[in-house]
């Protein structure tokens, strides 16, 4: 009954919080402020009806997903099979932070390779393109994966709270972390400075731009945080730099968007 009432809790607190942040941003771009952010929207074409429907969906199939998850990790920690702690004290606030830091840069990693093996023919066709049937994103698609997908994701945290001491909170962290840049990945506008892509040390970092275009033209821009691997292995599509130039451009000229920003 415990581990029943841990599981709805948990899926409770999961789908507030998507729906609430998904939201919330999907109102301000796409319903009540839709023609102020136009001139950033990376698409031309809003998502349809039917496609957010589709994002819904299979959004709540991976929040029960990560309920089961969460059961076999607290189980794991109740057997002391982890390296969970639970005094900061322990180790103090230092490697706390570093292993927020660690946990970021190597579910990073993880995210590149796995995406790199979600996109070979079997598991594409099996799993992968029902996030692929997306093709134009709203924050809505952050969990819209099919269950198998979800397992691979989740086998990192498994594995992390199984080799690495760690804290819940750092955890939390690490999680609260993936699930905000999911959110401005998927957003379908625009929102980094004009050169960022070009600038020495954020050229590292990935916009939404880059996921974009990752639904748009499929087997290319693989990574989520970083553009470490990406620009590494050569596949970052050819035109990313040049596409989120233009979309900036196109920002820098619009009057609208210049308000909105202070420009």
């Amino acid at each position: 009954m415990d581990q029943l009432v841990l599981y709805g809790s948990y899926c409770l607190a999961s789908c507030i919080r998507y729906f609430l942040v998904a939201g919330l941003i999907y109102g301000c771009f796409n319903v009540w402020f839709h023609r102020r952010w136009a001139a950033v929207r990376i698409q031309d074409a809003p998502p349809g009806e039917g496609q957010i429907a589709h994002e819904i969906r299979w959004s709540l199939s991976t929040i029960a997903c990560g309920g089961l998850a969460g059961l076999v990790i607290y189980d794991l920690i109740q057997r002391g099979w982890t390296r969970v702690y639970f005094d900061v004290a322990r180790y103090g606030w230092p490697y706390f932070a570093l292993t927020v830091v660690l946990g970021i840069v190597a579910y990073d990693a993880w995210f590149y390779w796995k995406h790199r093996l979600l996109h070979t023919s079997w598991l594409f066709r099996r799993a992968h393109h029902i996030h692929h049937r997306v093709t134009n994103p709203t924050p809505f698609a952050n969990f819209t994966h099919h269950p198998l997908e979800i397992a691979l994701s989740n086998v990192y945290f498994l594995v992390f709270v199984v080799a690495v001491p760690v804290h819940p909170l750092a955890l939390a962290a690490i999680s609260s972390f993936v699930f905000g840049w999911g959110m401005v990945a998927h957003l379908g506008y625009e929102l980094y400075p004009r050169r960022f892509s070009r600038g020495p040390a954020f050229r590292w970092i990935n916009s939404a731009t880059h996921h974009n275009m990752h639904h748009s033209h499929g087997a290319c821009n693989y990574g989520l945080f970083f553009n470490f691997w990406d620009r590494t292995l050569g596949t970052n599509h050819p035109a990313y730099r040049a596409t989120f130039d233009a979309i900036k451009a196109r920002a820098s000229t619009d009057v609208r968007y210049d308000l909105v920003v202070g420009a």
